[in-house]
């Protein structure tokens, strides 16, 4: 198991984890949020390709609407 942090969370998963498996996961949709991995954004095309290591910070953001 590898320990990531996600939104300030800890998260344990069984290795190898992406990006895209922990969105899954954590039944995060895919529309209207960004990602990064230790303060680098990670573009929508690499979620399934990029691996996350332990102790890898990981920052999901979500858009809102308003005004």
């Amino acid at each position: 198991m590898i320990t990531v942090n996600i939104n300030k969370q800890s998260y344990s998963f069984s290795p190898p984890i992406t990006v895209g498996s922990v969105l899954e996961q954590l039944k995060i949709g895919s529309q209207g949020i960004a990602v990064a991995v230790n303060n680098c954004v990670v573009t929508r095309s690499t979620w399934t390709t990029q691996q996350l290591d332990e102790g890898d910070k990981v920052m999901i953001i979500q858009a809102t609407q308003g005004g």
